[in-house]
């Protein structure tokens, strides 16, 4: 819904407009950026990919969807490449 408010003041004429953000409700919910972090913590950019693409879904976003899954998959493949590229044994000071 939109509501305009027209006010007069002597001469000058302020217009205040109302938009909503969201025009319609999500059908379910969305995690928050709390929920998005522990999620990350524990379980790596796979889960934040997973959390992340579902909320973009319930917004309908579904191009964002797509771009967060190549993102975390792309995060994910490149921890695993450093991960074996990493020495055995680090120099310790």
């Amino acid at each position: 819904m939109s509501a305009i408010l027209i006010l007069s003041l002597s001469d000058t004429i302020i217009i205040i407009m109302e938009e909503h953000l969201f025009p319609e409700k999500p059908a379910n919910k969305l995690y928050s950026e709390n929920a998005i972090r522990v999620g990350t913590f524990l379980g790596g950019p796979l889960v934040a990919g997973y959390l992340i693409a579902d909320n973009y879904k319930q917004l309908g976003q579904m191009e964002k969807v797509r771009t967060t899954w190549i993102l975390s998959i792309f995060a994910t493949v490149v921890i695993f490449v450093i991960a074996f590229l990493m020495p055995e044994k680090t120099p310790q000071p």
